[in-house]
């Protein structure tokens, strides 16, 4: 499946509600919860903001690694801003997005999160994606994450190429209950530990044929309704 990209903003609800075609291998509930308690850690993670731990404000212009974001907006509406203990979007309630992104200048293999949904519908999404660049053109991973869904794909000159997708066993929270996600990639074959408790593992070489160095967390919201993410920690290496 692929879904172009020629207004970026819609993808999440482009994306999702089509039928899965899922590579995927399941883990254990056990197995899941340890990878998600470690996944902010570890040497392979290069950048790293713990926005638990910033004061109410706008977005700094750095992460607690030290390199500077870039935020980028499409749509009405403010940048994001740290609201009691976690980074959120400022989106009017219709089709609109914005997203907070860092140069690594290096190639992403791994990039993660700790959010919360609020209330509405599914037609508001958390994207994780390892760009090439801004503007957002190509990516070698991109995730998209609802209550009820998830989507993980490349975007090629700006079409969105779905690789699999899947519902989640049990919808995901949508209040203060945080949710874990972290996608690792390593050559043609991406890992997600998924917020459930599943993992899928999906193989495609174009995984590997795009050097995306800026990770981006990205907040969506493709109709009136939609639910608001909140980031509260976000990491990439």
């Amino acid at each position: 499946m692929t879904v172009p990209l020629s207004r970026r903003r819609a993808l999440a609800g482009l994306a999702l509600g089509v039928p899965a075609l899922v590579l995927a291998t399941a883990c254990s509930a056990s197995e899941a919860s340890e990878a998600s308690e470690a996944s902010a850690g570890g040497p392979d993670v290069r950048l790293h903001t713990d926005w638990t731990a910033r004061p109410d404000g706008s977005a700094p212009d750095l992460g607690d690694d030290g390199v500077p974001f870039r935020v980028v907006r499409d749509g009405a509406g403010s940048a994001p801003s740290v609201v009691a203990g976690a980074l959120v979007p400022a989106l009017p309630d219709r089709l609109s997005s914005s997203s907070i992104a860092q140069e690594m200048r290096a190639r992403v293999r791994r990039i993660g999160a700790s959010f919360t949904f609020g209330p509405g519908s599914a037609q508001g999404a958390l994207t994780l994606a390892a760009w090439t660049a801004v503007p957002f053109v190509n990516a070698h991973c991109h995730l998209v994450l609802t209550p009820a869904q998830w989507l993980l794909g490349v975007v090629e000159e700006g079409t969105l190429r779905v690789v699999t997708q899947g519902t989640f066993r049990t919808p995901l929270p949508q209040g203060p209950t945080p949710s874990s996600v972290d996608v690792t990639v390593a050559g043609d074959t991406a890992t997600v530990r998924l917020p459930d408790g599943g993992s899928t593992v999906a193989r495609d070489p174009r995984f590997a044929t795009t050097l995306g160095t800026v990770p981006c967390w990205g907040f969506y919201k493709t109709a009136p309704g939609g639910t608001d993410a909140r980031l509260l920690r976000s990491w990439a290496g």
